[in-house]
Formats: C-alpha cells, structure tokens, sequence
C-alpha cells in the first residue's frame, strides 16, 4: 500500500511539474513575441527620427 502512495504521488508531482513547464514555455513564447513587437516598434521609432533629421525631411 505505501509503495502505491507513493506511487501515486510522484505521478501526480509529474503531473504537476509538466503543467509547469507548458505554463513556462507558453510565457516564454509570450516574451519573445512581445520582444520581437518591441524592437520592431524601435526599429520605426527610429527610422521615423531619422527621417525627421534629414534635410526638409528627405
């Protein structure tokens, strides 16, 4: 009977360790989309600066 607790639990910290790591690895996709949105919004920002320094806007 304790050998099938015990089974029983370290399945479900299994369970539990797997749900993680999906949460995880869900989130880390959300940063890098936000990151590469981020740096594409910069990459206009700038490119808008630029524009705004060159001679009559040229």
């Amino acid at each position: 009977a304790d050998i099938y607790f015990s089974d029983v639990r370290i399945s479900d910290r299994l369970d539990e360790i797997d749900k993680w790591r999906k949460t995880l690895e869900y989130t880390i996709q959300d940063v890098d989309r936000e990151i590469q949105a981020i740096q594409s919004a910069k990459e206009q920002c700038e490119r808008y600066l630029e524009h705004m320094r060159s001679p009559l806007g040229k």
